[in-house]
């Protein structure tokens, strides 16, 4: 048995982000049903594509936060005003590059998407590190 303490503000915050990335994927999918047998007519809107690639950002963070649930610093803020922000970016940058290719534009954009923001959403913090790095690195030269 452990003897560490587990963060409850975390795993509560892990149930909502889960919970918030399972509705997302839930609006997605309602209004496109028939998502697998998509023909031209039936292409997601952007705001959807957006919503599913958000969804999927926030599956990922619901991950990462619970992996980190023995953490004891206080998380309520930076969760709130940094995280969050930086999930809508992320979401963001994968609908704009999903939707450059215009092979993605069908059914393959819900797996491409889908995997790509759950992979950034567990990695953020590695993510934002190598952003940080790579733009110090520009800059010097």
């Amino acid at each position: 048995m452990t003897d560490k303490v587990i963060n409850k503000v975390r795993v509560l915050f892990s149930v909502i982000f889960l919970l918030l990335g399972l509705v997302g994927i839930g609006i997605v999918l309602k209004n496109y049903c028939f998502m697998f047998n998509m023909g031209p007519e039936m292409i997601p809107s952007h705001l959807f594509r957006f919503i599913w690639s958000l969804s999927s950002a926030v599956l990922g963070f619901a991950v990462l936060v619970f992996r980190i649930r023995y953490n004891p610093k206080p998380v309520f803020v930076s969760y709130l005003t940094f995280y969050l922000p930086l999930l809508i970016a992320i979401a963001a940058l994968v609908t704009f590059v999903s939707i450059l290719f215009d092979r993605l534009s069908g059914v393959t954009f819900f797996y491409f998407s889908f995997f790509l923001g759950f992979i950034l959403g567990v990695l953020v913090d590695s993510f934002l590190n190598l952003v940080i790095s790579s733009a110090s690195r520009f800059w010097e030269k």
